[in-house]
């Protein structure tokens, strides 16, 4: 298991609306997060900035937050094109109507990792489903949006990753 990084709805709601904001070089941090990159590659893209430092304070404002994930190994072809790492968040959470406010934040959140700032918007829909049956009506257009933009092979893996709503 390692760890990611990766935006909340809140965090999520900063970049779209700019509701709390955040000064310029925090805003840029927020946006570089991505749930896939680490904090060296992070401190090479803002070298001027104290990212442990900034991190910890969007953590501890609730615009960013860590999640395990298992790395899973995956069968490819050697000549493909296909990584051979698959990353899964680990979730662990049984979907019933008791954790539903949970489950539509990893909704958001998953949408997020996988879009990047082109599913910001989306995740702001997701977020304000209140019921599982309101982020169920969703799923057909969240599985549009995520092949449209990323394409077939990611869409599968999406759904891998979403599971069973």
């Amino acid at each position: 298991m390692t760890e990611a990084i990766s935006k909340t709805p809140k965090g999520v709601e900063e970049i779209a609306k700019r509701t709390f904001g955040l000064n310029l070089k925090m805003r840029q941090l927020l946006i570089l997060i991505d749930g896939k990159r680490g904090l060296a590659e992070l401190e090479k893209m803002v070298p001027t900035l104290d990212v442990p430092g900034c991190l910890a304070e969007l953590i501890n404002d609730g615009f960013i937050q860590r999640e395990e994930v298992v790395v899973q190994q995956t069968t490819v072809n050697k000549n493909s094109e296909i990584p051979a790492v698959v990353i899964a968040p680990v979730t662990g959470v049984a979907v019933n109507a008791k954790n539903a406010q949970e489950v539509v934040r990893r909704t958001a959140t998953l949408i997020t990792n996988t879009l990047g700032p082109n599913g910001d918007d989306f995740a702001l829909r997701i977020e304000r489903c209140k019921t599982l049956d309101e982020l169920r009506e969703l799923v057909p257009q969240m599985f549009a949006v995520v092949e449209g933009v990323r394409g077939s092979m990611v869409l599968a893996d999406f759904k891998r990753r979403l599971g069973v709503i």
